[in-house]
């Protein structure tokens, strides 16, 4: 647990942009919060970060976002160039994974499809099965906006020349 858990301090700069407490922050800014970025100081201007997280605070519109919708929001409005520092902090948090789920799922997957197939697939193909298994999600969504979607995978699947002949009855 220690192990695990040891470095958990360094996440403090995490609740920079916690909307829950946007309202507590604009009254009284937490330096230790800030401190703990300085892992990424090469990336980031601390001095600016801090003025733009001030102002970022005191924005009743924005007290309500998530990390994500505050990226989406700074974006839409063209407001990246005025806060090139909470953007970067912004990115560097969604990009941090809150578990490690996401990759488990990816390994899972891949180990399935190779147990599956065994050693019968060439890579570009071994590559693609787990691509597909990993973002089943999204071929969902491909699916329900087209009805011919999965028609037209497996048309272009059997039109690969394989070893096997594909026949329909």
């Amino acid at each position: 647990m220690r192990g695990r858990f040891d470095h958990f301090g360094e996440l403090n700069f995490l609740a920079l942009v916690d909307c829950k407490k946007f309202e507590e922050m604009s009254k009284q800014f937490d330096e230790i919060k800030l401190e703990s970025l300085f892992k990424y100081s090469k990336y980031f201007d601390f001095v600016r970060l801090k003025a733009d997280l001030v102002g970022l605070y005191s924005s009743h519109m924005l007290r309500d976002k998530s990390p994500g919708q505050l990226l989406s929001f700074l974006s839409q409005h063209n407001l990246i160039q005025t806060v090139p520092e909470v953007t970067k902090l912004l990115q560097l948090v969604l990009t941090i994974p809150a578990t490690t789920s996401s990759a488990e799922w990816t390994f899972s997957a891949l180990k399935r499809i190779k147990t599956h197939t065994r050693n019968r697939t060439d890579q570009g193909r071994l590559s693609s099965l787990p691509l597909i298994s990993i973002e089943k999600e999204r071929l969902l969504k491909l699916q329900a906006k087209r009805e011919q979607f999965y028609n037209d995978v497996t048309d272009t699947f059997v039109q690969k020349d394989r070893r096997m002949d594909f026949i329909y009855k």
